[in-house]
């Protein structure tokens, strides 16, 4: 479901909520706990509302779930108010690290108060205000989409109806940088989110997407690169034994009589990685699930009477067994 979609709903929602709480004497400002975690939440919020329903990209909160594993090295790339870097955070566990970007100033005000409310989690993050780019330094713009407000305001996205929240000068860092900065040799899972900015990220191939291969599969990786060919240049170039590594580049920014509505960048890296995670299960449970399938396809046979013993060169009628005429026989040569 798209944004707008999911904000006109909750909207709805919102108006019932807000009027039996106000009935009974409690504003739009609560605290929490879900999943264990606790939150100082704004229901006036989109992202806050979603929190407090339980509903907030559980699909995202069952996939890490899935894939992320304790002692992990992992970064949440635009983390707003946090959920997923308490998600993360308690899954890398007390010898994992998540390292947490957020660029605005109304998100991470409340990512901090949030981080507050749970110390045990706040050990394992680490907290960066800044803008991810190509190198430190760069131009970092003036406002980033980061608030999507239930009642009415002005000024909001024309599609996805966000609040475009200030920066104020915060600086601009690159991954590579902050990485080495902390003697961090590899990453283990990487969950971006940044709005349409992936550019900014790598701007000589658009995006680069890097992958622990503990995780992912060159398999899954290639299986979703072929998907998305049509829309996207994607190179795997060579990678070192750490990470495996994906470089995109939009064929087309304008539209084509093949595309007429070409993708965002933003966009695009979102399907590639959902249809990587779609490849990736969809590999995991078929090993898992092999066993299981072929102790199914053992008792099929069995049942069927094609394993029972039966002269040499015969093949049994289960049907009928009793009728001569069921055997058909086949000569073998000695």
């Amino acid at each position: 479901m798209k944004t707008a979609n999911k904000i006109a709903l909750a909207r709805l929602a919102y108006r019932a909520i807000h009027l039996a709480r106000a009935m009974a004497g409690y504003s739009d400002r609560c605290i929490v706990k879900r999943d264990g975690v606790i939150y100082d939440l704004d229901l006036s919020q989109g992202v806050d509302f979603a929190i407090y329903l339980g509903m907030f990209e559980r699909d995202t909160r069952n996939a890490l779930k899935w894939l992320v594993k304790p002692s992990s090295v992992v970064l949440d790339i635009g983390a707003n108010i946090g959920i997923h870097t308490m998600l993360l955070a308690d899954l890398v566990g007390p010898s994992g690290r998540v390292l947490s970007f957020e660029p605005t100033d109304y998100a991470i005000q409340k990512l901090r108060r949030n981080l507050d409310l749970n110390s045990e989690l706040a050990e394992r993050v680490t907290l960066f205000h800044c803008f991810l780019a190509a190198k430190d330094g760069g131009d970092v713009p003036d406002t980033i989409y980061s608030s999507w407000p239930l009642t009415g305001s002005e000024g909001l996205h024309d599609k996805h109806l966000g609040l475009a929240m200030p920066t104020n000068a915060v600086p601009a860092r690159s991954i590579d940088g902050i990485l080495a900065e902390l003697g961090v040799p590899s990453v283990q899972l990487v969950k971006m989110d940044v709005d349409g900015f992936e550019s900014e990220i790598d701007s000589e191939f658009a995006a680069t997407i890097r992958l622990d291969p503990r995780i992912y599969t060159r398999e899954a990786i290639l299986k979703a690169s072929y998907w998305h060919t049509a829309t996207a240049y994607i190179v795997l170039p060579e990678s070192s034994d750490d990470r495996l590594i994906v470089k995109i580049r939009l064929k087309h920014s304008g539209p084509t009589l093949e595309i007429p509505k070409p993708i965002s960048l933003g966009e695009f890296v979102g399907e590639f990685c959902n249809s990587l995670v779609d490849f990736e299960l969809r590999r995991q449970v078929e090993v898992e699930t092999a066993p299981v399938r072929q102790l199914i396809l053992a008792k099929a046979f069995s049942e069927s009477g094609i394993l029972e013993d039966e002269p040499p060169g015969t093949i049994a009628d289960p049907v009928d067994n009793n009728n001569p005429s069921s055997l058909i026989q086949i000569p073998i040569r000695k």
